[in-house]
């Protein structure tokens, strides 16, 4: 198997919508070429994650910590 790249490295990463925690401490690597679901149960912060990785965020949203790279960047 090929030693591939991380895509997408998330350390640590937080998300508040002021007071609510909407995404705590979130560890996630996706390699290139890789093909991964995010499942979780209504409400548990999967669209905000995701709208943090493609920079789509809502103003009221606010990384409060963690770090996201992208093709190590």
């Amino acid at each position: 198997m090929q030693n591939r790249k991380n895509l997408i490295d998330i350390k640590d990463l937080s998300i508040n919508f002021g007071s609510v925690h909407a995404v705590k401490n979130a560890d996630m690597t996706i390699k290139k070429g890789q093909i991964m679901g995010l499942v979780g149960e209504s409400g548990s912060g999967k669209s905000t994650l995701a709208n943090a990785i493609i920079g789509l965020l809502p103003h009221a949203a606010e990384i409060t910590g963690g770090t996201m790279e992208f093709e190590n960047r």
